[in-house]
């Protein structure tokens, strides 16, 4: 259970840095709001997630989910943290733009690598959406 809940952990971490990349760096793509959004989502899946394993292993001593949903789950939070490495990625190859040591050439290399970066957000934000369904059919299969 302990990898919900740091696995959730990094979730409101990952939040919180591209709230703060959104505010130092204006020109910051709106795709990031987009995607704290969804990022907020796939948060609150997993804890509803965590909380009906616990539920389930609290009514029944013993009781362990089968393999295959086990699998399932398994592939959920894998999926979930390989989101937030791309995510870790592309918020340190931004942020590297900004410790130019010319202050006049920093604020146009930034720009330049938001804008390259769009579609990078764009993409991910697809990914989070998906990996959201594939939560909620998790969550699904621990409802039956």
């Amino acid at each position: 259970m302990s990898t919900w809940a740091a696995t959730t952990e990094t979730c409101l971490s990952t939040i919180k840095r591209l709230y703060e990349l959104r505010e130092k760096y204006k020109d910051a793509p709106a795709v990031i709001v987009a995607i704290c959004s969804a990022l907020n989502d796939i948060s609150l899946s997993l804890t509803k997630i965590q909380g009906r394993l616990q539920q389930l292993q609290h009514l029944s001593e013993g009781w362990r989910p089968h393999p295959a949903l086990s699998q399932v789950i398994d592939t959920a939070l894998t999926g979930v943290s390989l989101i937030f490495s791309s995510i870790d990625a592309e918020i340190q190859r931004i942020t590297a733009a900004g410790r130019s040591n010319s202050s006049w050439i920093r604020p146009w290399r930034l720009r330049l690598r938001m804008i390259r970066s769009e579609s990078r957000w764009n993409d991910l934000l697809g990914l989070i959406h998906s990996q959201q369904r594939f939560l909620i059919l998790s969550i699904d299969l621990l409802q039956t």
